[in-house]
């Protein structure tokens, strides 16, 4: 039995749409859990997708795990698994629609008793009438994949701070969120790091504003290559700079924040041929050690670097030192 070709090209275009409808609802469901996981510290140093029970290895004498050193803004690329890249994923699922449609037409356009599948002519019709539909499709996967691409640079664009490009406190505030609930589940310690910059002011008072954004952007430096890729650094505003260190106890916080201190001490920033020498205050706060609530622990770690500003600046308060 011979089904019309009207009806077979029907049928063809209605399993586009219906395939079509099933990627469009996947992409969309990937794209809305699209959420980068807190990064977790396995024994042997290595992050992992998920939360694994236990205390990580000790690596500055208070269970604060040595992980490799971050290279990327914020360690943004360390708190997301890699993606498969949507033009890829998008070809690939084109692809196969159109052998699903090319053989759906193919088995109820086919006529057995006066066709041949090894007919030139046949194949030739064949391709002319799915053509279109591949032209189509190839565009409509180009446009699907800009559009995931654009908007997935929107959102790192509305999660970093343009001035250091490391993260903003929008995006902070979320992996912190997400960070504070695994450490409370899983009962692993949790450190909050706050760092002050102390001479911004008189850099801007003496070189400029220019100067000072240079500042600013040579003190994030000197933090990032201190942090380990687990860690995650966000501008808090201003000359103010915020620090999340999972599977971090308060004693080794205070040992990273020493670590920090130093760097950005040793490093010299040349400003029309003036050697300017930038130090930071810093204030440390742990969980479960200084509270069990996040907002307490952000705020003992806000007052612990004003008390380092008070000591003299360049130093490093944890949380119940006086």
């Amino acid at each position: 039995m011979k089904i019309p070709r009207p009806v077979a090209l029907t049928a063809a275009a209605a399993a586009l749409v219906v395939l079509g409808g099933c990627s469009a609802a996947s992409q969309a469901a990937s794209t809305a859990t699209d959420v980068p996981p807190v990064p977790t510290v396995a024994a042997s140093g290595a992050r992992t997708p998920a939360p694994s029970p236990g205390v990580a290895v000790d690596a500055f004498g208070a269970g604060c795990a040595e992980l490799p050193k971050s290279d990327d803004p914020g360690s943004l690329a360390t708190m997301s698994l890699q993606p498969v890249e949507p033009h890829m994923l998008a070809t690939v699922v084109t692809s196969l629609e159109m052998v699903v449609i090319a053989l759906c037409f193919m088995a109820l356009g086919y006529e057995s008793n006066t066709r041949s599948l090894i007919n030139l002519t046949y194949w030739g019709e064949l391709l002319a009438l799915l053509s279109p539909m591949i032209l189509v499709a190839y565009i409509t996967t180009m446009l699907s994949a800009d559009i995931r691409l654009a908007i997935d640079k929107i959102k790192r664009v509305s999660d970093t701070d343009d001035l250091t490009e490391i993260y903003n406190m929008r995006a902070f505030s979320s992996i912190l969120q997400r960070a504070f609930k695994l450490a409370v589940r899983h009962a692993h310690p949790l450190c909050i790091v706050m760092i002050d910059c102390d001479n911004l002011k008189t850099v801007n008072d003496t070189h400029g504003h220019d100067a000072g954004n240079r500042l600013l952007r040579h003190v994030v430096r000197g933090i990032r290559e201190e942090l380990r890729a687990s860690d995650v650094l966000a501008r808090f505003g201003g000359d103010e700079f915020i620090a999340l260190l999972p599977e971090t106890e308060g004693r080794g916080g205070k040992e990273m924040a020493e670590r920090i201190r130093r760097a950005v001490e040793r490093s010299k920033l040349d400003l029309r041929g003036d050697d300017v020498v930038s130090t930071v205050s810093i204030g440390v706060s742990s969980y479960p050690s200084d509270g069990g609530n996040l907002e307490v622990i952000m705020d003992k770690a806000d007052k612990a670097m004003y008390r380092a500003k008070q000591k003299g600046r360049n130093s490093v308060v944890a949380a119940g030192e006086d």
